[in-house]
């Protein structure tokens, strides 16, 4: 199995994780993933390695994030650590503005990655139309 090398912006992780895996929008509906479709064997070995990839750096900005969390943020009662949006006075809080800015600039980075690339073949069964990120993976 070839591997290719491509530079991402490491905000597009968490699309490419939704893409693969689904995701539940606030209003309870959920977008199905790639990976919850009715995939042939071998389509389905191919997503899994590119999930695999995605997944681990997913779970690095997810560390990340949760650090900022902790450093811009204050224990709740039932021990949480949160991040007030607004102060007592309804301004926005500033710690919230430094936690956004933070965030977004560890989301603008590029970060080159490893992965197995698709093949035009692979998306074939997809019934998902939801899938714009997925294509920068595949090999034409």
């Amino acid at each position: 199995m070839q591997t290719e090398k491509k530079e991402i912006i490491l905000g597009e992780i968490y699309e490419l994780y939704d893409e693969l895996n689904g995701k539940t929008l606030p209003s309870g509906d959920k977008l199905k993933g790639i990976l919850e479709d009715e995939l042939g064997g071998v389509e389905r070995m191919w997503f899994t390695l590119l999930n695999n990839v995605i997944k681990g750096e997913k779970e690095i900005l997810d560390t990340l994030r949760n650090d900022l969390i902790k450093k811009y943020g204050e224990s709740s009662e039932d021990g949480n650590i949160m991040i007030k949006q607004t102060n007592e006075d309804g301004s926005v809080s500033s710690k919230f503005v430094e936690f956004i800015n933070e965030f977004n600039a560890i989301l603008t980075q590029k970060k080159e990655i490893t992965y197995h690339p698709l093949q035009p073949e692979h998306l074939i069964n997809i019934k998902s139309n939801w899938i714009s990120k997925v294509f920068n993976f595949v090999k034409i």
